[in-house]
């Protein structure tokens, strides 16, 4: 913890501001194409990753209905994306409020995946990363026989065992220590390296 407030916390700070093109896409300017929800709080969205997505696109709902449980849907990869640009990572998550949002982020992530594919709940794994590939809080929803590098143990957390960690204990991820891996010659690797840090946390 001692080195998340040393170091890695303006990082994060520091990445957060670099990443303006978000705000387009949470205020519906941008990306709206692959808006599935909204509210006050996050969006969710077609995630660009998920490339075996049907063409084109679209928000007629006589088209979606098409897509349920289609071959390509095995491919399913959601994202729900924070609008409170406070919000870097599950480190900025806190209490009754941090544990609701997860929530709401776990279910309207399901009703997507079941109204608009036809993916039950129970096939879906939906999780945080930590790190993040960028620093605004957002969640994957992907089907829970995915392999990929962000399903690793020591990268996902679930967004029920988070909120559930944040009920236990307001502050606990202001507290507890996270181990992770980092790629080799990225920033934060360098930095940590700098700092003489064998133990990542």
């Amino acid at each position: 913890m001692e080195l998340y407030h040393d170091l890695v916390q303006q990082f994060a700070t520091e990445q957060s501001l670099r990443i303006g093109w978000l705000d387009a896409v949470v205020n519906l300017t941008k990306e709206l194409e692959r808006n599935l929800f909204h509210n006050d709080r996050f969006v969710i969205n077609v995630d660009t990753k998920w490339t075996t997505h049907a063409e084109p696109l679209s928000v007629d709902p006589t088209i979606r209905q098409s897509w349920h449980e289609a071959k390509w849907t095995d491919g399913l990869y959601l994202l729900a994306i924070a609008k409170d640009p406070a919000l870097k990572t599950i480190r900025d998550l806190t209490g009754e409020q941090g544990a609701a949002l997860c929530e709401d982020m776990r279910d309207q992530l399901r009703h997507a995946a079941m109204s608009v594919y036809g993916v039950p709940a129970s096939q879906l794994r939906i999780m945080f990363h930590y790190h993040p590939q960028f620093y605004r809080l957002h969640a994957h929803c992907v089907r829970v026989h995915s392999l990929n590098p962000g399903s690793e143990v020591e990268r996902a957390h679930l967004l029920t065992t988070v909120a559930n960690n944040l009920r236990m204990k307001e502050d606990y991820y202001q507290q507890c220590t996270l181990s992770y891996k980092v790629r080799l010659g990225e920033r934060l690797h360098r930095l940590l390296d700098a700092a003489g840090r064998g133990v990542v946390k």
